[in-house]
């Protein structure tokens, strides 16, 4: 596990690197069964390739925990949603969009964990969400 503030980046030690563009808060449009409007957090995520061959994005996991007691953010599909899709090229980078659920008064410490592949270092970003 590599752990990081909010505004670093972060590696896994194999060329493969993240880092969070930004965070923002938003009203969030819930679409779909289970899905709530409220308050979220729109994290916008950038994966990047420095090794010398392609990775795939396809399987990348985005996790948020918010407050003191870490409690799990749920997923929103908002319309702004944008998960990782595809191969992302050698030196290349690619940008994910995640929408979480998570109570306006929860983000003084948030925790976004982003595992590229199975097997693979989870990568910790943590700090505010204000």
């Amino acid at each position: 596990m590599c752990v990081r503030d909010r505004d670093q980046q972060a590696a896994v030690g194999n060329g493969i690197t993240a880092d969070v563009v930004s965070l923002d808060a938003i009203e969030g449009t819930g679409q779909g069964p289970g899905n709530i409007s409220g308050p979220a957090l729109k994290v916008t995520l950038r994966l990047t390739n420095g090794t010398s061959e392609p990775v795939s994005a396809d399987a990348v996991a985005v996790d948020l925990a918010y407050g003191t007691e870490l409690f799990p953010a749920s997923p929103l599909d908002d319309p702004s949603s944008a998960p990782f899709t595809g191969t992302v090229a050698p030196s290349g980078s690619t940008q994910g969009v995640y929408v979480f659920s998570v109570p306006a008064d929860e983000r003084d410490l948030v925790q976004v964990s982003v595992g590229y592949q199975a097997g693979a270092p989870i990568l910790v970003f943590t700090g505010s969400g204000r």
